[in-house]
């Protein structure tokens, strides 16, 4: 079970729940370039999660820049 750059990290989140795993590797042209573990999907999603928050609490408050 390997994934590619290309894959999103939800496909990622869901390979690794769905089959037991906590680390995939990354291939690439069929070379390994890295290898993903599930604190790495862990800590994108809280990290995406958390600029989506501040960026809705701006935009309500007002003080959104864009």
């Amino acid at each position: 079970m390997t994934v590619s750059p290309a894959d999103s990290v939800q496909e990622c989140m869901r390979l690794m729940t769905d089959n037991h795993v906590r680390h995939l590797p990354v291939l690439e042209g069929g070379k390994m370039v890295g290898l993903l573990s599930i604190g790495d999907v862990v800590n994108w999603t809280i990290a995406s999660q958390k600029s989506a928050i501040e960026d809705l609490t701006n935009f309500v408050t007002g003080s959104y820049p864009g």
